[in-house]
């Protein structure tokens, strides 16, 4: 074979597989749900007021550095990129849900749903996300991405709230 065969092929297959992944993507949903629950040592009137205060954001989450107020149902995030936050449903002590608005890649809400338990609170963090992106969607879901961002958040409100060991259940297919 020439030598500018084997240069063909070197640029080739890569670029082949690339559209490959690509078009996977395309046949995925754009939007999932994701679900994962634990349990913190606090009850849900302190958690609740931890999640509901977005200027308390920096103070548990390592990917918000600072936050800057819109309104008292608006805000941006601001870490590796900014992120529009809104506030769609707030029950206190019971239940939360923001939506990511005006962001290109993706969107969706997070639903926070806290239950009285004898040591503290159970969490259910519900994610009904959509990601736009085909590339995205495929590697989201090819490295079982669906719910790492609430595993995270689970487990760093745990942190928050001193549990040492963080258990965070991740429940699929719903």
């Amino acid at each position: 074979m020439k030598r500018w065969s084997w240069l063909l092929v070197a640029l080739g297959v890569p670029v082949l597989g690339g559209a490959l992944f690509v078009a996977w993507g395309t046949t995925l949903p754009v939007e999932h749900t994701a679900v994962a629950t634990t349990d913190v040592t606090a009850p849900p009137d302190v958690v609740y007021d931890l999640i509901t205060d977005p200027r308390r954001g920096p103070e548990w989450r390592a990917d918000v550095q600072r936050v800057e107020i819109q309104s008292d149902r608006r805000w941006i995030e601001h870490g590796e990129e900014p992120l529009i936050l809104e506030v769609r449903t707030a029950d206190r002590p019971r239940r939360f849900t923001t939506e990511v608005v005006e962001h290109p890649a993706f969107g969706g809400t997070w639903t926070w749903e806290l239950q009285s338990n004898p040591d503290g609170t159970h969490v259910i963090l519900t994610e009904d996300g959509v990601v736009y992106d085909p590339f995205f969607r495929a590697v989201m879901t090819a490295m079982s991405w669906e719910s790492a961002n609430i595993e995270t958040r689970l487990a760093e409100l745990n942190d928050h709230f001193g549990k040492t060991r963080s258990s965070v259940n991740r429940e699929k297919g719903l």
